[in-house]
């Protein structure tokens, strides 16, 4: 073997973790989705999303009978943002697990998205969800506020107690719509 030549130099990495550990990890995954099946709860997950989907769209054809500051595809594009991060939050907080959730989550979205509409593919893609987040992890005394203010600001109406009052109540509105859907659903744990 010539000096320079590295064949036989063997560069040896950390396995994260061993194929058993993760097929485990699988397996148990797995099982608990299947259980979740079994027991119905994806399909009631999926209801709800499905149902939020229809809340959504009646929620930004509703703008058109508010006056005409709420008119423009910008308040009508925050507006879905919103929603949307209010169900995604709703879901979150209301569903017995996080795969229950994610399965609402995309029902909600597939829903949408076959609607091909370019207000979802918008709101889909906002960085407005940001806004609302930092309200959330911030953790005030009074968050459906906050997140109106920001709503009031991405909507180009900062402070305006019209545009704070829809963001509040459109964030209430959506956690109550889905605590009581949750409710009604009585998942199985």
């Amino acid at each position: 073997m010539a000096r320079f030549e590295d064949d036989d130099i063997k560069i040896f990495t950390p396995a994260a973790k061993n194929n058993a550990d993760v097929d485990q990890d699988v397996i148990a995954t797995m099982e608990a989705l299947d259980r979740e099946r079994q027991n119905g709860n994806v399909n009631k997950a999926r209801v709800i999303g499905k149902h939020l989907s229809k809340l959504f769209i009646d929620e930004v054809n509703r703008l058109d009978s508010l006056p005409e500051e709420f008119q423009g595809s910008k308040v009508r594009q925050n507006t879905g943002v919103l929603f949307l991060f209010s169900a995604e939050t709703a879901l979150n907080m209301f569903l017995p697990t996080n795969t229950l959730a994610t399965i609402a989550i995309s029902a909600l979205n597939d829903r949408l998205e076959d609607r091909k509409s370019d207000l979802f593919r918008n709101v889909y893609e906002s960085p407005a969800y940001s806004f609302y987040y930092l309200n959330i992890r911030k953790g005030s005394e009074d968050i459906p506020n906050d997140i109106g203010s920001a709503y009031a600001m991405l909507c180009s109406h900062e402070n305006d107690p019209a545009f704070i009052e829809k963001g509040s109540s459109l964030y209430n509105m959506v956690l109550d719509e889905v605590e009581s859907d949750v409710k009604k659903a009585k998942f199985q744990i």
